[in-house]
């Protein structure tokens, strides 16, 4: 259905997005299920979410996963220097 300000392609183009994002989105959130909360996000992050996208697929605030993410990686740096 075509707009005043989009052609009908655009559109269809639109719902095709959001309906792949949606699909994507409920594999994340199969996929990380039985994970720790740390674990979770360590996944997320490392097939390419942002943190905002983390959140809201994980339904917490994205200061939290700002906040495990920034753990992870001074950990890792902590035994880049160990080695």
């Amino acid at each position: 259905m075509a707009t005043k300000n989009k052609p009908a392609a655009d559109s269809d183009l639109d719902a095709t997005e959001l309906a792949l994002t949606r699909i994507a989105k409920i594999l994340a959130m199969s996929e990380v299920r039985t994970l720790k909360r740390e674990e979770q996000v360590a996944f997320l992050n490392s097939v390419g979410y942002s943190p905002g996208e983390i959140a809201e697929i994980l339904n917490i605030p994205s200061n939290a996963v700002s906040v495990v993410l920034y753990q992870q990686k001074k950990k890792s740096r902590r035994r880049r220097i160990r080695s």
